[in-house]
């Protein structure tokens, strides 16, 4: 070969390697999109299970006012709940922070007083509000999250229908998943025997 057919020829060869490489490296990057993506829809589907599982006969939600001023007006949503099985309550919570970390909370069983059914406020624990370390303080990190335009948490409620509570989030920050569900805080049950609204604001807000 002549000096000028091998430049031709390595010049060739440079491309056809470029070429490969430009490919290679599109094929990765759509490989961890997806990767991402598939552990969004999986971390997404969690959420919107425990949220549903963990509000299972929601008896009383704590009020926007009392939220907002708890968590400086971060997204949150705090409820009090019964286990029919165990007959015993629960304060449960779910809170969207400033860095865009969805955290949830689930404090220890609360007394039971034995003539009324209630739930005994003295016996819950502090920790349902704001903290600079919610690690340390019981929250579980569920995931990177965001809010979309007119998502968030939004709960509703008026004296002729149960409270519905409405959670719409973005997880993940690469190849993320928008999580949507409207779920029915409150079966009636405990409403009708127990008057129980507004007790998360006594109960829950330790």
């Amino acid at each position: 070969m002549t000096l000028v057919e091998t430049i031709v020829a390595m010049g060739l060869v440079t491309m056809v390697l470029l070429i490969l490489a430009t490919l290679v490296n599109t094929a990765a990057g759509l490989n961890q999109d997806s990767t991402a993506r598939n552990q969004n829809i999986q971390t997404a589907n969690t959420f919107t299970q425990g949220l549903e599982t963990g509000l299972n006969d929601t008896a009383s939600v704590l009020p926007d006012a009392q939220v907002n001023a708890r968590f400086g007006g971060d997204e949150a949503v705090v409820v009090l709940t019964r286990d029919r099985e165990r007959a015993r309550w629960t304060c449960r919570a779910w809170w969207l922070d400033d860095d865009g970390i969805l955290w949830q909370r689930t404090g220890p069983e609360l007394a039971t007083n034995s003539s009324t059914g209630r739930p005994i406020a003295a016996s819950a624990s502090a920790g349902f509000s704001a903290t600079s370390s919610p690690a340390s303080a019981g929250w579980q990190k569920v995931a990177d999250a965001s809010i979309p335009s007119g998502g968030g948490f939004t709960v509703s409620w008026d004296s002729s229908s149960p409270y519905m509570l409405k959670a719409d989030f973005v997880i993940g920050s690469v190849a993320p998943y928008r999580a949507q569900t409207t779920i029915t805080l409150d079966s009636g049950w405990y409403r009708s025997a127990l008057d129980l609204s507004g007790e998360a604001a006594t109960v829950c807000a330790s």
